[in-house]
């Protein structure tokens, strides 16, 4: 099962939505470096605290999880429902009427 990871409380990240724009940026110098051309080219994801951020860049990743800014959450387990039949009893009139 793989690791997930999530924003964790009080954060926000706005990061490289694939690995191409995480290129171009790197090539840039950082963001601040981008070109108008550049910046056209390149698509951004956004990342609220409580949401999934496992399609960060890697060394985005590690990090953030070394600042505690994103944390390691729990996967989620799927729930097999327990389906159980019940017993049909009659019901007596005298059981209905005495209580």
């Amino acid at each position: 099962m793989s690791t997930n990871y999530t924003v964790a409380p009080g954060h926000l990240f706005n990061y490289p939505a694939d690995s191409s724009s995480e290129q171009i940026i790197k090539n840039a110098g950082g963001r601040s470096k981008l070109s108008e051309q550049e910046r056209k080219l390149v698509k951004f994801k956004t990342a609220r605290e409580g949401q999934n951020c496992n399609d960060m860049p890697q060394s985005i990743l590690e990090l953030y999880l070394s600042r505690g800014w994103v944390v390691e959450s729990k996967p989620i387990v799927p729930v097999t429902p327990v389906i159980r039949t019940v017993k049909s009893v009659p019901i007596k009139e005298e059981d209905v009427l005495n209580g």
